[in-house]
């Protein structure tokens, strides 16, 4: 007897059970199914110790598939000679840097830069200054040692979310300027077993292994004390000092906030998409979460007035997306499509502003 036919059975089984799984996914979370796939970078490799106060840095001119770092020691392709091109370097966190996106082709910067050379800007190059877990302290010391000496034409600031987070988990024992741990930052990097890829298209898959594919040990406070204010003091007073010396360079400053998934009035339909792309986004929002995005809302609508500085809130563009939900790795960082609106906001508020005539 031949058993040849069972294997075409067992195919079309396993395809209706996956569009069967899929379609519940829609209807419960509300978005659809969007495999797992994240770019595991070898932080080990680019990432080097420095003396205190920046402990750390990009390792300038490496180069592997998934992430390069250039000469300026910033993430993305050489720049051009100086003089050559006019720059613009945005200062910012993970989300800037690009974590966790598998292409470095679909890096924010590297659309932006397309963008310029497709719209008559081509003499404008684009500098990625974003690191995954600086603060306010090791970014003002990073600009005034190092980045100042790019000559940025604009500068483009976003910074806050790792100091608030840092004083939530270390309490009495945060001070500025305190830094992640080394195993902190050695241990985001990632590595997939390969017979678990392929598995990470599957939402069958991903129902039945959530919690393990999407948890996030969530940031936990040492004891019940949030130096809150002492942080956004600290926050601002290395902000200004940043701004301060590019206005004397006579770079135009642009504050620019970043857009978690979740805002402060979300309901129970948008809290649940969110618990799609991190499981513990109920509370990431609950905890350290609610600090970060009231930061974010007074950094463009009354920091950057108070100094006279235009801004760009990058939450409304996310929030306001149809799709808004399907920009997401995680609640922090983005899938491509959000790397592009980032690239699209960014042109077109400078555009706005007649910069980059």
């Amino acid at each position: 007897m031949s058993w040849w036919w069972l294997f075409p059975a067992l195919g079309g089984a396993l395809a209706a059970a996956e569009a069967g799984a899929r379609a519940y996914h829609k209807a419960y979370f509300q978005v659809p199914f969007q495999n797992r796939h994240i770019g595991e970078y070898p932080y080990d490799q680019f990432i080097e110790k420095r003396d205190p106060p920046l402990y750390f840095a990009f390792r300038p001119n490496f180069s592997s598939p998934k992430v390069n770092i250039n000469r300026f020691g910033l993430r993305g392709p050489q720049p051009a000679p100086d003089g050559v091109k006019r720059r613009i370097l945005v200062m910012g966190e993970s989300s800037i840097f690009g974590a966790k996106l598998p292409r470095e082709r679909d890096l924010w910067s590297i659309r932006l830069e397309h963008m310029l050379a497709q719209t008559g800007y081509g003499g404008w190059e684009v500098l990625n200054a974003g690191v995954p877990g600086y603060n306010a302290v090791q970014y003002r010391h990073w600009w005034e040692t190092t980045l100042v000496h790019t000559r940025p034409k604009i500068l483009v600031l976003q910074m806050g979310a790792n100091d608030l987070t840092q004083a939530y988990v270390m309490g009495r024992k945060w001070q500025p300027g305190a830094p992640w741990p080394w195993e902190f930052i050695m241990a985001q990097r990632r590595g997939t077993p390969w017979w678990k890829k392929p598995l990470l298209s599957s939402c069958i898959y991903f129902l039945a292994h959530r919690r393990a594919l999407t948890e996030r040990k969530g940031f936990e406070a040492k004891d019940n004390v949030f130096l809150q204010e002492q942080c956004q003091a600290t926050i601002l007073e290395n902000a200004r000092a940043i701004v301060s010396l590019a206005q004397k360079q006579g770079i135009r400053v642009l504050i620019m906030n970043l857009a978690m998934a979740y805002d402060p009035h979300i309901g129970p339909e948008g809290l649940r998409a969110c618990e799609a792309i991190q499981s513990n986004a109920r509370e990431s929002l609950e905890t350290n979460g609610r600090y970060v995005l009231e930061f974010f809302r007074y950094w463009v609508e009354e920091f950057a007035p108070e100094l006279d500085l235009p801004a760009l809130d990058l939450s409304h563009r996310f929030w306001s997306h149809p799709r808004r939900y399907e920009l997401y790795l995680d609640v922090g960082h983005w899938r491509p499509k959000g790397h592009a609106l980032t690239a699209q906001a960014i042109f077109q508020r400078i555009e706005e502003l007649g910069w980059w005539k």
